[in-house]
């Protein structure tokens, strides 16, 4: 398979190349990370990376694939409403520009990484499936459904399929000297150099975490899957806050853990969890990490 992979450079565009390097797939990596274009790591036959913005070639780069990953994304959940037009510029904008040259280069296969953790909005309790209704409350989440729709009407026109892939809240650890990708691995990290743990707003959210290696195994799924369709991917369980940090002091044998509370300007998701009984029939996918070995994992990098 020939891969073309937007936003290389982010959590989980990094994340995802590491775990393709060593496959059968040819490889075609977008990035605006300078230093990524430069990395003797990439440099091995069937591996190419590209810079964002040489839309004069990337026609030609995407006529050489068959499947393109769709990860680039300027915004984040906390970004704010006066953020909006910069944003749609790069988003909005970047991803419709990006699904036209796909269907000028015939490409048979788009999948789009969006949010199952904003395009619902709150869930309470309830474990929301992908026939649920979607709800955005950030500009965020907006965005992402606004690019999963005009996929489904595009794909559709230009006979693409187009898998749409709603992950729940990510979290990874590259080791001691990366960064920590993911709330996770960020209140892991900070409880073993001692530090407080940041808390936005007052609210004990409650989110539905997955590990970034169970994510990496369910795209690999929809890479060989050839129908169009919308999948949830996550664990169906919700954890507050102060549940993780439990967990943490647990995983971590009794660490004092101070929390900082700081005001969130954005208004958040309170609760989320979703279902994902479309990806276990479907895919037979389902993840096989806890919470507990998550966190363990993140501390045995810590300390490599």
């Amino acid at each position: 398979m020939k891969i073309y992979i937007t936003g290389s450079s982010g959590f989980i565009g990094s994340s995802l190349i590491n775990y393709l390097l060593n496959s059968q797939h040819s490889l075609i990596l977008e990035t605006s990370n300078n230093e990524l274009v430069t990395n003797s790591k990439y440099k091995k036959p069937g591996v190419r990376v590209v810079n964002f913005g040489d839309n004069k070639n990337r026609l030609k780069y995407l006529s050489e694939c068959d499947t393109v990953i769709h990860l680039a994304w300027s915004s984040s959940p906390s970004t704010r409403i006066d953020q909006y037009k910069d944003v749609y510029e790069v988003d909005i904008l970047n991803s419709i520009s990006l699904f036209n040259d796909c269907a000028l280069a015939g490409i048979k296969k788009i999948i789009f990484v969006s949010s199952g953790g904003t395009v619902y909005g709150d869930t309470g309790s309830v474990a929301l499936s992908e026939e649920d209704l979607t709800n955005p409350v950030s500009i965020y989440g907006l965005n992402k459904l606004t690019i999963e729709r005009y996929l489904k009407i595009f794909s559709d026109e230009n006979s693409i399929t187009s898998i749409i892939v709603r992950p729940s809240n990510i979290y990874g650890d590259p080791g001691r000297n990366g960064t920590p990708k993911g709330a996770i691995a960020t209140w892991t990290h900070n409880a073993l150099k001692g530090k407080s743990i940041d808390f936005w707003g007052e609210i004990d959210t409650v989110r539905d975490y997955l590990y970034m290696d169970d994510f990496l195994d369910f795209l690999d799924c929809v890479l060989h899957y050839n129908k169009s369709n919308i999948f949830n991917v996550g664990t169906s369980i919700g954890l507050s806050r102060t549940q993780i940090v439990e967990k943490i002091k647990k995983v971590l044998e009794g660490c004092d853990i101070h929390i900082n509370y700081i005001k969130n300007y954005v208004r958040e998701v309170e609760s989320i969890k979703l279902n994902i009984d479309k990806a276990k029939k479907e895919l037979g996918w389902s993840p096989s990490t806890s919470i507990e070995q998550g966190i363990m994992s993140i501390k045995k990098n810590f300390y490599k």
